[in-house]
């Protein structure tokens, strides 16, 4: 087993997944929204280093954060939201397993705080 040592108020996050669920409407047009998911995942927030910043950045897809879950399930797709329990909001830009070992999930995430999604974050 190994210890680690998280100060008082870090550590392991409970996250909401939020999936987009796409609409037609009468006249054709294409929309969406987002809505929650039942699955919750169990991660650690930390800031993404500045040379992931750059390379996200190149790819056209910002990030600002990392969300490391423990485990790989349930897992959450590029394009879904991640809401924290105090409603911060993290748009998922890209997900990797290390080593493919299935212990870890390390999402790529964006911090949005301009999105109205359900009940989380009302544009604050």
């Amino acid at each position: 087993m190994f210890k680690v040592n998280i100060l008082p108020g870090q550590g392991f996050q409970e996250f909401t997944i939020w999936e987009m669920k796409g609409t037609v409407s009468d006249t054709g047009r294409a929309g969406g929204s987002y809505n929650q998911t039942e699955e919750k995942c169990l991660g650690i927030l930390t800031t993404a280093k500045p040379k992931e910043i750059e390379q996200w950045q190149q790819k056209g897809h910002p990030v600002t954060h990392k969300i490391t879950q423990f485990g790989t399930t349930p897992e959450a797709a590029e394009t879904n939201y991640l809401i924290s329990a105090a409603d911060q909001q993290f748009y998922v830009q890209g997900t990797k397993n290390p080593g493919g070992l299935d212990v870890t999930r390390i999402y790529y995430v964006e911090e949005r705080k301009d999105l109205r999604i359900g009940g989380a974050g009302n544009g604050k």
